[in-house]
């Protein structure tokens, strides 16, 4: 994670964030109060206060739903009053009816994607009534946000309970600037596959700028995931480029507090440190755990273990006492974990118990921090094991209570693997949490440590908290996102203008129409050879055709033979193999672009060679044969694997190009050697020279139509370039999808 001076420091103009999180805290007076529930809110909160101060950006607001309270004190003001108070306050609540927020939060996201993303697939029961009310809540979301947007903000997106926002927001917005992060662990791809809503999910955050996860497993996971079940999709390692060129930039953040908020809080408690040990025995040893009451917490597992050190060291009875903290939460399953917790501490008390000593201190109600932190001060040893967790801040509030004043002993740290943190703290124990032996062993280890060993252990640890603060995880994630940013908004261009272009089309009287095929006049379908020209298209090129001031040229990789069987009766010219052909319209003659000096024979056997080898390793992979070129196409085989093949394939590929005269492209699932010097803007240029129309459409949805937007001038106004869907392109406008090229041409059709 980089500390280094970031664009957002270094711009002149400082951006505004908002920044969203599914609920906002307690506000009173439109400021936002330390001591939500939630911790994650608590240190980013504390990241931006501080950013602020140093002015890094120009100011925060906070989005999310509102408590029940603020939503009566909205229900009671006028719009006028909700307007004025929002406007100067740092949060924009959210109201939402309890229905929705309960559907949406103990429904969906409680009861579906938490127990998924924390590898427990046999508790989730999908219900599709639930998923469209987490749509309904992400829509809810999208259009308050839309509402307070500014040019210039910087929109950072919290947790899995927004994984569509992103997407919602870019369609309303398509030139915002989007961040989203993950707090919380991601599943396995074996696991996130059985969702039915998966691939909605995972395109919902694809359309972020930027995508933070608080380990690089989670963020492996994420990748492959993507990978696997989308479309198009293209890795380089940190970038996830989507099959409409949108680039989304991957990071590993490591959220971390805010030691100062620690340490004054520390600073703050009236009772000595000696004093409190007293309550337990000035010769007892304390071992702490404080976990929200779910089961992905290991809270069955951690009794288990500390069942199992007094089996294997009886000595430990009598002088030590366990401190587990279950702080409760709405969610299913519930009220069982906690009847299963009551009964095993009971039978452990029971057991282990005597007279004026319990080892097993239960509570069970949410406690304030000056409690906590008192306990944190005088435990031994802290108990961090989750069954799956991401980043868990209270091993940084433990450590950062035992460096606060001087007059601690050095805690010990047990921590799970399965952790995120466990990679970060190099001084802390790392056990397997289903192991109760394991975990016993390594709390016998850590109560039993000498004064020097454990010193050393926490300095390690206590070195990583004051260094890796919230702070830094905020502006290393901004800054990424304004990296990713530049990168990607550089080359996007405005949503097309269809009444202007309707008019100029009225207006002139000698028309070039240059189509691409696949993806433009038709969608793009898995089995290349089954592109036929859907029928409301056709009769629109009819109509088009018609008309003696059009002349149309649909240009496409395809071989002539195939267009010429799908365009029958329709009176259009076709350029063939990325323009290396022209037929004219009315003409069955057709015309070679291609210089004649070039010899496709040279390394055309070379190259098919080579992709019928690849073809025959690639399950799903095929092999087209043209007249001056070929195509290896791997839309159908395993996203991953072809992916992989197709970078080999490309190396090879690319030194026989060196040797001849070809081009090697790298297309939508597809690989194709032509012609050198052949290209798409070449015939297009060739055909704008002779024609010299008065308007020109020219619209395509890949990489090489942009040799065509290429050899148009842009700034030429009766020049129309149109790239499908929003990506980097050297076109002047965009439309949506695919969709809305059929229904241009209808109303261009019509407008005559």
């Amino acid at each position: 994670m980089t500390t280094t001076q970031s664009p957002v420091i270094s711009s002149g103009k400082k951006p505004r964030l908002l920044i969203v999180f599914y609920a906002l805290p307690d506000v009173v007076n439109g400021n936002i109060v330390m001591g939500f529930n939630e911790r994650e809110f608590n240190s980013t909160l504390s990241a931006l206060k501080s950013l602020q101060e140093k002015n890094v950006i120009s100011s925060y607001k906070c989005v999310g739903c509102a408590t029940k309270e603020v939503n009566q004190t909205l229900i009671m003001k006028t719009d006028e009053q909700q307007t004025q108070q929002q406007q100067s306050s740092k949060c924009h609540p959210i109201q939402m009816p309890d229905n929705l927020f309960h559907d949406w939060i103990h429904g969906f996201c409680k009861s579906i994607i938490w127990p998924l993303f924390h590898s427990n697939p046999k508790e989730v029961v999908y219900d599709f009534n639930l998923w469209k009310r987490f749509r309904e809540a992400n829509i809810l979301f999208a259009d308050q946000i839309q509402a307070v947007y500014q040019p210039g903000d910087l929109i950072w997106v919290h947790g899995y309970q927004l994984m569509l926002l992103p997407q919602m927001i870019r369609e309303r917005i398509p030139e915002a600037n989007i961040g989203w992060f993950l707090h919380v662990a991601f599943p396995p791809l074996e696991i996130f596959r059985v969702l039915p809503c998966r691939s909605e999910l995972l395109a919902g955050v694809l359309d972020s700028n930027l995508v933070g996860f608080q380990t690089y497993t989670a963020s492996s996971d994420f990748t492959q995931a993507c990978n696997r079940l989308l479309e198009g999709i293209d890795h380089n390692g940190k970038e996830l480029t989507t099959s409409v060129g949108h680039t989304c930039a991957v990071g590993v953040y490591a959220i971390g507090i805010d030691p100062l908020f620690v340490k004054k809080a520390v600073a703050d408690i009236k009772t000595p440190i000696d004093d409190l040990r007293l309550r337990f025995g000035a010769d007892s040893k304390v071992v702490i755990a404080r976990d929200r009451l779910e089961k992905s917490n290991g809270i069955i597992q951690k009794l288990q273990a500390i069942e199992h050190l007094f089996e294997m060291h009886p000595e430990w009875q009598q002088k030590l006492v366990y401190i587990q903290i279950c702080e409760p939460v709405t969610s299913i399953g519930e009220e069982e974990l906690l009847a299963a917790v009551f009964e095993l501490v009971g039978k452990m008390n029971g057991r282990f118990g005597r007279v004026g000593y319990v080892p097993i201190e239960l509570k069970t109600e949410r406690i304030d921090n000056e409690t906590v932190f008192s306990l944190y001060r005088i435990a031994d040893a802290a108990l961090v094991t989750p069954l799956k967790a991401g980043m868990n801040t209270d091993v940084h509030e433990y450590v950062m209570c035992h460096g606060c004043t001087g007059d601690e002993a050095a805690g010990v740290v047990v921590i799970s693997e399965f952790a995120g943190s466990a990679r970060c703290f190099c001084g802390a124990l790392i056990v397997n949490p289903y192991s109760k032996s394991e975990v016993a062993t390594a709390l016998n280890e850590a109560l039993t440590m000498p004064e020097d060993e454990r010193m050393d252990k926490h300095k390690h640890n206590f070195n990583y908290v004051t260094s890796h603060t919230c702070e830094v995880w905020a502006t290393a994630f901004l800054a990424d996102l304004v990296k990713s940013v530049q990168s990607d908004d550089a080359a996007f261009v405005p949503r097309l203008d269809l009444e202007k272009v309707i008019v100029s089309y009225q207006n002139a009287h000698k028309r070039l129409l240059l189509l691409d095929y696949d993806g433009t006049l038709t969608p793009i379908v898995r089995d290349h050879m089954a592109a036929s020209l859907p029928p409301s298209v056709s009769s629109s090129l009819k109509k088009l055709s018609s008309d003696p001031n059009n002349k149309i040229y649909v240009v496409s990789g395809r071989d002539g033979s195939v267009l010429d069987e799908w365009l029958e009766g329709i009176d259009v010219g076709i350029c063939c193999e990325h323009g290396n052909f022209i037929r004219e319209p009315k003409s069955e003659d057709w015309i070679s672009t291609a210089p004649e000096s070039i010899d496709v024979e040279a390394w055309r056997d070379s190259i098919l060679t080579l992709m019928r080898y690849y073809e025959e390793r690639t399950p799903g992979a095929t092999v087209e044969e043209k007249y001056s070129s070929l195509a290896w196409h791997y839309r159908n085989a395993d996203n991953e694997y072809s992916t992989s093949q197709a970078h080999e394939l490309m190396a090879h590929l690319k030194s026989i190009s060196n040797k001849y005269p070809v081009d090697v492209l790298w297309g939508n699932k597809v690989i194709e050697a032509r012609p050198s010097g052949v290209t798409k803007g070449g015939a297009a240029k060739k055909i704008f020279q002779e024609m010299q129309p008065d308007f020109v459409l020219c619209i395509g949805d890949d990489k090489t139509d942009e040799d065509m937007f290429a050899v148009l001038d842009k700034s030429n106004p009766i020049i129309n370039t149109i790239a499908v869907k929003r990506r980097p392109t050297l076109a002047k406008a965009y439309v949506k999808e695919q969709k809305e090229v059929i229904s241009l041409l209808a109303k261009l059709a019509a407008a005559v």
